[in-house]
């Protein structure tokens, strides 16, 4: 699932104006090291994915940039960067809503033929 986060992520990135290969390149230039801020500030501290992970992700050689991101870099205050924080958490929940489905559906069918029989099963 979590691959799938990631590739809806990258499509936020997308219509952001920004694409991938500019993220995971070299360049330093403001805008390009936001994106890679935020996505390594969702990743982490939403996803709880790890910095070696994070740091496959935004193509870096291993994870201390990613363990400057999340533990020295403030969030930005600027604008678009609050809206491209705003659309990954929209995905984040997505996902997180559907991972609590998923427990509801394994505790549903774990008590099937209990008290719970007079319930329909969950789809």
């Amino acid at each position: 699932m979590k691959s799938n986060l990631v590739d809806e992520l990258w499509q936020v990135v997308e219509n952001q104006g920004f694409n991938k290969e500019e993220i995971v390149g070299s360049s330093r230039k403001r805008d390009l090291v936001d994106v890679r801020i935020a996505m390594a500030h969702v990743l982490h501290f939403r996803v709880g994915m790890t910095q070696s992970k994070i740091a496959k992700i935004l193509g870096l050689a291993d994870h201390t940039t990613i363990n400057h991101y999340v533990n020295k870099c403030k969030a930005r205050n600027d604008y678009d960067y609050r809206i491209m924080m705003n659309e990954f958490a929209e995905v984040i929940e997505k996902y997180e809503d559907a991972e609590i489905l998923n427990e509801i559906k394994k505790v549903w069918n774990k008590h099937k033929g209990g008290m719970l029989d007079f319930y329909p099963p969950i789809d």
